[in-house]
């Protein structure tokens, strides 16, 4: 992990900007996740340690794995938000109650009690603790930090957040700032009246128990068994501990203000992960059983990922389980692949053997394995070797193969399907006789021999639509982008949902982009054709990464919000003016006219007309 020091950074501790920018992590970083690390991989708390392997060749895998399921949810719980406390997000009756510091969705986070075993680990409530977060949401006009405090004479309710408030007013007499936090650019507290949260609370009077660190610690019972375990209470009463100065019951925020340890805001989640995730086992489904199937399957399909996103977000594996369906699984499970293609660039080493189920994470016992694996053998079934460099990668007849991974009949096929497009020619110019077009072999797909199927009525092979359409670059640029339909609609052409999901778009489909790309690249708009390319070896890939460059800024512009018409988004003195159908920020949609000379080629503007769009904000 160290060697990735500088990816994991800059690739993967990123968080979104109100301009929708991906930008490296303010909050968290490498150096302070590696520090958690140490302390609850090696200390732990309660007899419990941070899972990082087995004591095998190779077997350090299994607790990457695990490493990455952590850091899955984390960048979708806090790390995309740059948050380490809870933000304020629970609108009732279109207002963030301030009272939602106790508790957001009804929920009570003081009254977060252990068990009764446990109970002597609780942090007291202490009902005049004063504490105000660090972190909070950056969007126009987001809530101000969450707070708590004692009911005073003078304020004795709460109020709400008003987030549309246009505080700015340096023409007002006296003139008005928004100064509540750094970078605020609307909104204001209102406490002219009491405002319930959702669980009726009109105070924040003992709710300084929100949500802290990476997964969001949150109750009395959670901060105290850190306080019990780690903090001022273990040190207090004799015990080792790791931090002895720091009181997480007094002061629960030191989470995330801790400029001396940093770490603590990744130690709160670990805390988390070794109490509920690691020792999960309900209904069937055992976390250190399925972390060792998917390791040993060659960590293929999603249903792992999905289960530990299922026990993070809804404290189930097969939500919802009661309490709700599962909320941003698609952004966890990309995530989840992020990391282990970071880790493992595409090739995870594989593991000696299968680790028998009892044994897993349990360093203690002797792990067993199963006997040792043949003399390899070459067979009559080809795949690809996932090579960490794309441009490397080829295909192996090398057997017993590996589970998980796709095979075919011919080292050609595999090539066409596995390394389809690759520039490089590495794995085609391995074949040491590529059959023509003509042959029968069963399953072969030569590359050269993919034949695009448009939909539109056919055209002439001697016209110029035709020939293009039966050129080396175009049916080269054709299949690469056929054999990878189902990842652009799954994985490229996705919108965020209001809940935060990214899911698949209902407006933009590859099926339609590829309809769109015959007809503009064979017969085009007066003379302009879109480029695919150059007719030289791998030519079509000029072409790609002109459709790259296309999807890119497509997938900025529109795709992300599914919308094929503008939204009306030109907000004026804090609200929408229908004429934004006109043209926003100033602009005047019918008077943009063409040049001179293309001037006869515009529509007419009638009076009459009514339009009302498909498509909208949601």
């Amino acid at each position: 992990m160290d060697r990735l020091e500088n990816e994991i950074d800059s690739t993967l501790f990123l968080y979104e900007t109100p301009s929708f920018q991906w930008v490296p992590s303010t909050v968290y970083k490498y150096a302070d996740f590696r520090e958690s690390l140490y302390v609850m991989a090696t200390e732990g708390v309660a007899g419990k340690k941070f899972y990082i392997g087995e004591d095998v060749t190779n077997g350090h895998v299994y607790g990457l794995v695990n490493i990455a399921a952590f850091l899955a949810q984390s960048m979708k719980e806090t790390i995309k938000y740059d948050a380490c406390d809870e933000n304020s997000w629970d609108l009732v009756g279109g207002k963030y109650p301030l009272s939602n510091a106790c508790g957001q969705l009804g929920q009570s986070y003081q009254d977060y009690h252990c068990s009764e075993g446990e109970k002597h680990m609780e942090c007291p409530v202490d009902p005049n603790m004063s504490i105000t977060a660090v972190t909070h949401a950056k969007w126009y006009g987001a809530p101000a930090p969450l707070y708590c405090g004692p009911k005073t004479d003078e304020q004795p309710h709460s109020g709400f957040w008003d987030y549309g408030y246009e505080c700015n007013k340096g023409w007002a007499n006296p003139p008005e700032t928004c100064d509540v936090y750094e970078g605020q650019k609307a909104g204001k507290f209102d406490q002219s009246r009491p405002y319930a949260s959702t669980a009726g609370r009109t105070d924040v009077e003992g709710c300084c128990w929100w949500g802290r660190g990476v997964i969001q610690t949150s109750g009395i019972c959670n901060f105290g068994k850190l306080n019990y375990y780690l903090g001022a209470r273990a040190a207090e009463e004799g015990r080792d501990s790791k931090y002895p100065s720091v009181d997480f019951c007094k002061d629960p925020e030191i989470i995330c203000s801790s400029s001396e340890y940093k770490e603590l805001k990744w130690v709160a989640g670990m805390f988390y992960w070794m109490e509920s995730v690691q020792p999960y086992n309900e209904g069937g489904w055992k976390y250190t059983d399925e972390l060792a199937k998917f390791v040993e399957g060659g960590m293929q399909g999603t249903s792992f990922i999905d289960a530990v996103s299922g026990i993070v977000n809804r404290g189930c594996h097969n939500p919802p389980c009661g309490t709700g369906a599962l909320d941003g699984g698609q952004e966890r499970s990309t995530n989840f692949k992020k990391v282990l293609d970071t880790m493992f660039a595409g090739s995870p080493p594989e593991v000696s053997g299968s680790i028998i189920s009892s044994q897993v994470g349990n360093p203690s016992s002797p792990s067993l394995f199963s006997p040792d694996l043949p003399n390899q053998t070459t067979g009559d079934k080809w795949y690809p070797d996932y090579n960490g460099n794309w441009a490397e990668g080829k295909c192996i007849n090398v057997h017993p193969a590996p589970s998980g991974r796709p095979h075919y009949d011919s080292q050609s096929e595999c090539c066409a399907k596995a390394y389809g497009g690759q520039a490089s020619g590495v794995c085609i110019g391995l074949i040491e006789e590529i059959p023509s077009s003509s042959s029968t072999s069963p399953g072969f797909i030569a590359a050269a021999s993919i034949t695009p199927q448009p939909t539109r009525k056919p055209v002439s092979p001697s016209s110029e639509a035709g020939l293009i359409m039966n050129s080396d670059k175009f049916i080269a640029m054709d299949g690469t982008l056929q054999a990878v339909k189902d990842d652009i609609d799954s994985k490229l052409f996705l919108y965020e949902t209001p809940s935060f999901q990214w899911v698949p778009s209902t407006v933009y489909k590859y099926a339609d982009f590829r309809e769109s790309l015959y007809v503009m690249a064979t017969e085009g708009v007066a003379g302009k054709k879109f480029y695919i390319g150059e007719d030289v070896t791998n030519g079509h890939v000029y072409g790609l990464v002109n459709i790259a460059a296309f999807l890119a800024q497509s997938m900025k512009e529109t795709i992300k919000y599914d919308a094929c018409d503008e939204n009306s988004w030109d907000l004026v003195g804090g609200k929408y003016p229908l004429s934004n159908a006109c043209g926003q920020l100033g602009q005047s949609y019918q008077d943009y006219h063409c040049s001179e000379g293309e001037k006869h080629m515009e529509c007419p503007v009638d009076p009459n007309m009514s339009i009302t769009a498909v498509t909208h904000a949601k």
